[in-house]
């Protein structure tokens, strides 16, 4: 995701342009400033970087944010916050970042790719423990040791 950095930022950026005047002119207040320091990073910088944690293979922000990656980061980003000043600024950007990912959703086709691929997911003694699939899954035939979960996956076309 760090190789699409600066064009995801880019269309993130054009986004913010023309939507913060449009959200702001909308937003219920006096006019007074927010109180605490105002964040050296832009709305769009810190939805780039949400963007790009989504993207990666990481599972938590803090080990994205404090390791290699937020390192690298720190070359495009000078002006990083500490890790947590950035989890305090992200409630700031919920809804832009939403309508944005909206404003990226594609268009319906009625096209639609299913896939319903079995997944392994216990071993035969715990099968009448599991309680998180009960119902959706079964097993497979008698000789084997994996419960079986048919999960049907709907993509749609790219088109």
């Amino acid at each position: 995701m760090l190789e699409r950095l600066v064009e995801t930022f880019c269309a993130v950026d054009d986004f913010c342009q023309a939507f913060l005047p449009q959200w702001e002119a909308y937003l219920l207040g006096n006019g007074t400033a927010l109180r605490g320091p105002k964040p050296k990073l832009s709305i769009s910088e810190i939805i780039t970087i949400l963007l790009v944690l989504h993207g990666s293979q990481f599972k938590y922000l803090k080990s994205f944010y404090t390791g290699v990656t937020g390192e690298a980061l720190r070359r495009y980003f000078p002006e990083m916050p500490c890790y947590e000043r950035f989890v305090a600024l992200q409630q700031s950007v919920l809804i832009p970042l939403l309508c944005f990912l909206l404003s990226r959703l594609g268009h319906r086709t009625g096209i639609y790719y299913i896939d319903s691929t079995a997944l392994a997911v216990r071993h035969n003694r715990r099968i009448s423990r599991h309680q998180t699939f009960k119902g959706l899954a079964a097993r497979q035939d008698q000789h084997g040791l994996v419960l079986r979960l048919q999960a049907p996956l709907g993509v749609q076309s790219p088109h």
